[in-house]
């Protein structure tokens, strides 16, 4: 990586200077190189130079100081150069910091100097420095130096912080939901914990639709919303409402699951133990494991390998998982959810359908997922708004429920004309097959299930039921 270097007044390895921002999720490895010629204030930090909130970011490069005018009066630090009116909290600095030779100046391990009102916590540092870690010579709460553990990427801190003396569950327990700490375990930081650089952490969608099946073949859908946000046994929870559909809208087996996230974990409340249990793990690393308790049972999760996935142009961490029984394995993207099934359910439980796989998900009304050449522009529209009942379209079919042959009846156009525009589609949207003779279409190949017959702009529901 580059060096950051200036001749100017004030230097920083992410930003120089910013007003009423905070830099967040951010790392600098380039060493911060200061050619000061300004003979006033001069301000150079690993991450700022001044005037920003810094939030869970990190320093591994050093500064370096050529000769600065005798006059000068230099505030640099390690993560920032100056702070005023902004926080600086959950950081760690393991660069080298050379002394400026100008008479003023103001060194910190973290920091050179701050105002009075500034906010400086969770701050960290590697071994020992003959400086202060702030420039006036304070140690803020929740502050103190690391050393290597007992491999090349573990950490200990020489005071515990958050009832943990690993640096590493000290900067997840630190992070306050804003990202998660990882090992450095591929060596791409020199060994110290790196930051989850995914989007979209840690679950913030409102819908998933899964298809789901019968012993029969039968295919159909459930759908999952984020409906509301409550309180549940002092914790702030999403409401997620599971609806499995079988052949009709009408026909419906409707649950509310309660989920909040918290520390690279996503929680579910457990109804029968009235507890929440761990449901996912994005901070996982291969070879960690967590247990899910899903009514009286626990399902121990395997944490096989991690990875990362590109879906429309974002990135998203995710973790390929197993259980002993295979109730729940399979992939968990982070931000999105389990491929398979959002939520485990165990066969006694789950009666007579499978959950097969997620099909789309949409994040605020945008399509962020889908799988495979699935319409869900179509699902999403025929699940909230479906077919206008009330209003006569300008074709009927009959029967329906169908068997094997489906009638069209068009008094509006010939059916001649019209053969090479009907499409039939089944529920997830896709386009099936079609064979049309005169006004009957052939449904014999069709399986059980919700389908849709579109003629122009005019669609009708079609329910087979053999």
């Amino acid at each position: 990586m580059s060096p950051a270097s200036s001749t100017g007044s004030i230097v920083g390895g992410i930003v120089g200077e910013a007003e009423d921002v905070t830099v967040s999720k951010c790392a600098n490895n380039a060493h911060v190189i200061c050619d000061f010629k300004n003979s006033g204030v001069n301000y150079a930090g690993g991450i700022a130079g001044i005037g920003c909130g810094i939030s869970n970011c990190y320093n591994t490069g050093n500064i370096i100081f050529s000769e600065t005018p005798s006059n000068a009066v230099v505030a640099v630090g390690g993560i920032v150069g100056g702070l005023f009116e902004s926080t600086c909290q959950n950081v760690y600095s393991t660069g080298l910091l050379s002394t400026p030779t100008s008479a003023g100046a103001h060194c910190g391990i973290i920091a050179g100097g701050g105002s009075s009102d500034a906010i400086f916590k969770n701050l960290y540092w590697y071994d020992d420095y003959d400086i202060p870690v702030c420039g006036d010579g304070t140690v803020p709460e929740g502050s103190c130096s690391f050393r290597q553990g007992t491999t090349a990427t573990t950490w200990v801190l020489d005071e515990a912080q958050y009832g943990t003396t690993d640096l590493l569950d000290a900067l997840n327990a630190g992070s306050y939901g804003e990202c998660v700490w990882f090992e450095d375990l591929h060596n791409t930081n020199y060994g110290f914990p790196i930051i989850d650089i995914y989007e979209d952490y840690p679950l913030v969608g409102n819908e998933w639709y899964y298809e789901i099946t019968t012993p029969s073949g039968d295919i159909s859908f459930q759908h999952l919303s984020h409906v509301s946000d409550t309180t549940l046994n002092h914790k702030k929870v999403k409401v997620i409402v599971k609806t499995n559909t079988l052949y009709d809208k009408d026909n419906v087996i409707q649950t509310r699951e309660y989920i909040y996230d918290e520390n690279g974990k996503v929680y579910w409340w457990n109804k029968t133990l009235e507890e929440f249990t761990v449901l996912y793990n994005f901070a996982a690393m291969p070879g960690d494991e967590w247990q899910i308790e899903v009514g009286t049972s626990i399902i121990t999760m395997h944490v096989d390998a991690i990875g990362a996935v590109n879906y429309n142009g974002s990135m998203f961490k995710s973790l390929t998982v197993s259980d002993e029984n295979d109730v729940f394995s399979g992939t968990i993207v982070c931000g999105i959810g389990h491929l398979t099934s959002f939520f485990p359910e165990l066969p006694e439980d789950k009666g007579d359908y499978e959950v097969n796989s997620l099909r789309c998900y949409w994040n605020n009304d945008d399509l962020l997922y889908k799988e495979g050449d699935v319409d869900c522009d179509y699902i999403y529209h025929n699940y909230h708004f479906g077919v206008d009942e009330n209003e006569a379209p300008a074709f009927t079919i009959y029967p329906n429920p169908a068997n094997n042959v489906v009638y069209i009846n068009d008094s509006s156009v010939e059916m001649q004309f019209i053969t090479s525009q009907i499409e039939l589609m089944d529920i997830h949207g896709q386009r099936m097959e079609i064979r049309v003779k005169d006004n009957q279409i052939d449904v014999s190949n069709l399986q059980n299930g919700i389908y849709f017959i579109k003629i122009g702009n005019d669609i009708v529901k079609m329910i087979i039921n053999k």
